[in-house]
């Protein structure tokens, strides 16, 4: 496993972020609560000279408390992550270049992630689950989703893309920021039953002809038993799938890289 790169880009990512997210904090001017911004490269309001005053109850002022919220979780992320890198590594973590090039273009693109709608599988579940505003199918698929929250990730359930004459609605989609890439997960229950093991390895067939890379591009997590969930499995494969992926990114210290 190439943890050392995973760690690169993770920093990376977050120092490419942090450039983009306004400084600033909350505060009270004339007696309501203020977003009070001393930088925002996207403001030409907002210069070394002059710091700019939002009310909350405005939509730019709204805007701006989520972004100095998300900036606070950046930073102290990224507190975690260098403490991680000087606890592991010698010297400095090499800062790698986002946007992100890469060698190979597969899958679901970040762009249709983004743009899609969950839930259009119009397939009824019989007992589903609402959670965040969207629905699952299953206690596992809740799981499953509460697995890939604990890395942060953002996530959608059954969206809706094309390739050629295949139609895919995958169980859940997530999207990984520090390689920029989404990444599928089909879960295959009741393996034990033949019927569904025949539909199981049809739906993995089409995937593959498709051009999808298993534990790269798509995952499959097989439940043996319905009544426990293997959530290890789950993040075992998850890097596996990230770290994976880290060979099609045009960067030097990916190149010739073997991950094993």
């Amino acid at each position: 496993m190439n943890e050392k790169m995973v760690l690169q880009l993770r920093i990376s990512y977050l120092q490419y972020r942090l450039k983009e997210l306004p400084k600033g904090w909350i505060g009270t001017y004339q007696k309501r609560e203020v977003a009070i911004i001393t930088y925002d490269s996207k403001n030409p309001k907002v210069t070394s000279y002059s710091m700019r005053r939002y009310f909350l109850r405005t939509r730019r002022g709204k805007s701006y408390k989520v972004l100095l919220e998300e900036r606070i979780k950046a930073e102290a992320e990224m507190d975690k992550l260098l403490a991680r890198w000087h606890m592991n590594y010698i010297g400095e973590p090499e800062v790698i270049k986002f946007p992100l090039r890469k060698t190979r273009f597969c899958g679901i693109q970040t762009r249709q992630f983004m743009e899609s709608e969950p839930n259009q599988n119009k397939y009824q579940a019989k007992n589903p689950i609402v959670y965040k505003g969207q629905t699952l199918r299953s206690k596992n698929e809740l799981l499953a989703v509460k697995e890939i929250e604990e890395f942060g990730f953002i996530w959608k359930t059954e969206i809706c893309f094309r390739f050629g004459k295949y139609t895919f609605y995958p169980d859940v989609v997530f999207y990984v920021p520090y390689i920029d890439k989404p990444i599928a997960l089909e879960l295959d229950g009741m393996m034990d039953a033949d019927d569904y093991y025949d539909h199981a390895e049809e739906r993995r067939r089409k995937y593959i002809r498709a051009g999808f890379e298993e534990n790269k591009d798509v995952i499959f997590l097989r439940l043996n038993n319905e009544y426990v969930f293997p959530s290890e499995d789950l993040n075992t494969l998850i890097r596996i799938a990230i770290e994976r992926s880290i060979a099609d990114l045009r960067t030097g210290d990916t190149e010739g890289i073997e991950i094993v």
